[in-house]
């Protein structure tokens, strides 16, 4: 929502990645839960907002998860925590004319990106659902900042071949099944149920052939 500037589609959590020297959230949901919050599995509740928490911590490369969607998992986390930038953010409570403004690092687009591809091949079971909402966020963050490469750019640069696996991964869901995506789409809200088949391949052919390219020069 933020990266998009606009009201973009509801959502029911707010995903944090956090640092900590284990890899857990044990210590933040300690720290929070100290502060009056609740925990939760993933995260803890602040009043009716429910938080989740990812954990990410230093890692080296030669121990990353044999499952190559499992190893990108932490390097896309990592690199969101690591190219998070800071947004002002302003609140309006129209019914007591109150505003509150707050200043938070965000993901950048392009991990925010990488995060959400990554969503999609890791789904199952009970959250197999919202691969639409991942395909959606991913289709309109490129399609509102890779027009000119801008995205694909960043990933291309990142560390332990994130750019490429997502390159890999933006043309199976954006190209070579862009019907079956389309079909998650249409099961969605009516914003979702407007992109066409050629809009996700148009998005996704073009930021995978720009990481490729990149990929090629560096090689």
């Amino acid at each position: 929502m933020l990266r998009l500037a606009s009201a973009h589609r509801v959502t029911e959590d707010l995903d944090t990645v956090t640092w900590t020297p284990d890899g857990t959230s044990k210590t933040p949901i300690r720290i929070l839960t100290a502060l009056g919050a609740t925990p939760t599995r993933n995260g803890v509740d602040i009043g009716d907002v429910h938080i989740d928490l990812i954990p990410v911590s230093d890692y080296d490369p030669e121990q990353l998860p044999d499952d190559l969607d499992d190893a990108m998992f932490v390097v896309a986390h990592a690199f969101a925590l690591n190219t998070a930038t800071p947004i002002r953010i302003s609140a309006l409570n129209s019914l007591h004319n109150e505003e509150r403004t707050v200043t938070a690092q965000v993901a950048s687009s392009a991990a925010l990106v990488a995060m959400k591809l990554g969503a999609i091949a890791r789904r199952r079971g009970e959250s197999l659902h919202k691969r639409v909402s991942d395909t959606y966020d991913a289709y309109c963050l490129l399609a509102e900042h890779d027009r000119d490469g801008d995205v694909a750019r960043l990933l291309a640069a990142a560390k332990d071949a994130l750019g490429p696996w997502c390159a890999i991964q933006a043309r199976e869901i954006f190209d070579a099944n862009a019907e079956r995506s389309k079909g998650w789409l249409n099961t969605g809200s009516h914003a979702m149920t407007q992109i066409t088949a050629g809009q996700l391949r148009t998005v996704g052919t073009l930021f995978a052939d720009t990481i490729d390219a990149l990929d090629a020069l560096d090689a």
